[in-house]
């Protein structure tokens, strides 16, 4: 037995982990745009891929970005994820790669890769195990608690 309350209530942590998960996931896609693996054909000055604010700033830029494309898909896998019970790790990490795929091939982003090559297939798979990574921190681990009331068998 559930009650509407404490849905309301567990749909804080939620919100609040797709926050952070979309956050780590900007940041990390920020380096791998700095890092030379999304895109080598960008020229970009080598001074600036030493520069963590610079790594920062533009991993805050994109993470609206993310959010945008990767919440429809991260909706559904975490009401899928609360009505089952997962709250394994690798349960989570492993959707945050599923979203991050899904995300990326929706967008219209992904057909003007040329020759898409392995590098930037990695860099999105790894970006969505980090998102799913720290939502599971903060929110996964205990996914579908809201279903139990106290006291019941």
């Amino acid at each position: 037995m559930f009650s509407i309350a404490n849905l309301i209530i567990r749909l804080v942590p939620i919100i609040f982990g797709l926050l952070l998960a979309f956050l780590a996931a900007g940041l990390f896609l920020g380096y791998g745009f700095y890092s030379n693996v999304i895109d080598p054909a960008f020229e970009i000055d080598p001074q600036l891929r030493h520069d963590g604010f610079i790594v920062f700033v533009t991993g805050l830029a994109w993470s609206p970005f993310i959010a945008i494309a990767a919440l429809g898909p991260a909706a559904i896998i975490i009401a899928i994820a609360e009505i089952l019970n997962l709250r394994s790790l690798i349960a989570n990490v492993l959707a945050g790669g599923l979203v991050s795929l899904v995300a990326f091939w929706s967008s219209s982003q992904a057909s003007s890769f040329n020759g898409l090559s392995d590098g930037p297939l990695i860099v999105v798979t790894a970006t969505g195990f980090i998102g799913g990574f720290v939502y599971w921190l903060v929110a996964g681990r205990k996914a579908g608690r809201w279903l139990v009331t106290p006291g019941s068998v």
